[in-house]
């Protein structure tokens, strides 16, 4: 059975492979975090608990019963995406 890389080819490959998985990983990373920025602002913006309206008008949310295909997605008044904004 031929050998199809000695330990030689392979520490050759090594140098020209590192940038692109360096580059590759941060570029994951990067990704990543704003996937969980995005997400973490929709989770503050709305809810699956249940939300009243009383008689003045006012939205009231019940935070213990929840369930996003009886009730849907209710806003909590917080916007949504301003993860990114300075205040």
């Amino acid at each position: 059975m031929p050998r199809l890389c000695s330990s030689s080819c392979a520490s050759a490959a090594l140098p020209r492979s590192t940038a692109p998985l360096v580059f590759t990983g941060l570029v994951t990373l990067i990704a990543m975090y704003h996937y969980f920025r995005i997400f973490q602002s929709f989770e503050n913006a709305y809810t699956p608990c249940m939300a009243v309206v009383n008689s003045d008008g006012n939205t009231v949310i019940n935070y213990n019963i929840s369930n996003a295909a009886k009730f849907g997605y209710t806003e909590t008044g917080h916007p949504f995406n301003d993860a990114y904004r300075c205040e």
